[in-house]
């Protein structure tokens, strides 16, 4: 089950200026903690409030997981059960089959956006597996 005991974790930063208006995940951990120390690199002067991305969750392995999740500025939480093809938008109290939400177009585009985000972690994925046998 994707809850919120996966996704609160507690991320102090003592440092004037920064603003994090989005949820993060621990996979963004170390890029602000690069970008707060100056470092150079991709993670450099990250727009963190800007980014408009959300936080990808998943349950399983990446290429068949169970469920696959999205959490947005808000609180919006998006979550499709990818075997019983029902999508759960959790700040809305609401669960839907993944064939009813044709007629609800905001819907539809949050479970995009989710579906999205989880083609991009199999693509990075699959591109960090070619980059590491390149380099054998």
């Amino acid at each position: 089950m994707i809850n919120s005991q996966q996704t609160q974790i507690p991320f102090v930063i003592n440092q004037p200026g920064i603003e994090v208006r989005q949820p993060i995940g621990l996979s963004d951990y170390y890029g602000i903690i690069m970008n707060l120390l100056g470092a150079d690199g991709p993670y450099r002067n990250l727009p963190l409030a800007e980014t408009g991305k959300g936080v990808f969750l998943y349950i399983g392995q990446l290429d068949k997981p169970n469920l696959i999740g999205l959490i947005e500025e808000g609180g919006r939480w998006t979550v499709l059960d990818v075997y019983k093809q029902l999508v759960s938008f959790k700040d809305l109290d609401r669960t839907l089959s993944y064939s009813d939400l044709g007629n609800h177009f905001l819907l539809k585009a949050r479970l995009d956006r989710l579906i999205l985000a989880w083609e991009r972690q199999r693509w990075e994925k699959q591109l960090a597996r070619r980059a590491s046998r390149a380099l054998k």
